[in-house]
């Protein structure tokens, strides 16, 4: 319940779900969001954390809407219908590219060279 009233999860929510909207339509735009909204979104370990996570959340639902599960958790958001009508390898491939980013953050990696990364690895996919 505390989740659902916290104003800035609600933000980190938000941005991540503009990170999957601009992936899923391969949007060169989604590096410049790294620095301009994700970074701020996630000043603290903890809250990168929760980021990569929320953002493998995502790629997860995804990726079982691929293959015919109904919407579970973002129900509502078009950039996770859209990323859902791509490749089903294609999803795979970037739900494996954010979990390995997760395993960046526990071994000090930059959160915004790690996330930057994380984009364009994903658009050359």
């Amino acid at each position: 319940m505390e989740l659902a009233q916290d104003e800035d999860f609600a933000k980190r929510v938000h941005v991540m779900l503009q990170l999957v909207d601009r992936l899923a339509a391969g949007d060169e735009l989604a590096f410049p969001l790294i620095q301009t909204d994700v970074v701020k979104a996630c000043p603290d370990r903890a809250t990168q954390r929760q980021f990569v996570q929320l953002l493998a959340l995502a790629y997860s639902e995804a990726i079982n809407r691929c293959y015919g599960a109904a919407p579970a958790v973002f129900k509502q958001d078009e950039g996770v219908a859209h990323l859902a009508q791509r490749a089903g390898t294609h999803v795979a491939n970037g739900l494996q590219l954010v979990l390995a980013a997760g395993t960046q953050i526990e071994s000090n990696v930059n959160f915004q060279a790690n996330m930057e990364q994380l984009v364009l690895l994903i658009l050359r996919g």
